[in-house]
C-alpha cells in the first residue's frame, strides 16, 4: 500500500538516525532520496540512499514512528511496519 504524505518526520525530526557499528549516525532528509527497511532476525535495518548516489546501512529502533500529513488527515506508522520512504522530487505530489 502506498500513502502519500507531506511534512514527513520521524519521531518529530527531519532526519533518519540509527546505529552504525558502535556509533550512532543521523542523516538529514535533505541529504537522502529514499530509505528501504528490512526486518531480519529481530533487527530493523534501513538502507539509506543518499543524494550523492551512494548508500549506507543503519540499524534502527523498531518502535520509532514516522509521521506525515495526507490529503485526508494525519498519518502515523511504526518504522518496523514500513517498506520504503521516498523523499523529495521522486515522490508524486498531490
Amino acid at each position: 500500500m502506498v500513502t502519500e504524505c507531506r511534512n514527513v518526520s520521524i519521531e518529530g525530526g527531519t532526519y533518519i538516525s540509527g546505529k552504525r557499528g558502535e556509533g550512532f549516525l543521523s542523516i538529514p532528509f535533505e541529504n537522502l532520496t529514499s530509505i528501504t527497511f528490512f526486518h531480519t532476525e529481530g533487527t530493523l535495518k534501513g538502507v539509506i540512499k543518499l543524494r550523492t548516489g551512494s548508500s549506507i546501512e543503519l540499524i534502527m529502533k523498531k518502535d520509532n514512528e514516522a509521521y506525515g500529513l495526507t490529503r485526508y488527515g494525519d498519518f502515523q506508522i511504526k518504522l518496523v511496519d514500513l517498506r520504503k520512504i521516498i523523499l523529495g522530487t521522486q515522490a508524486s505530489r498531490w
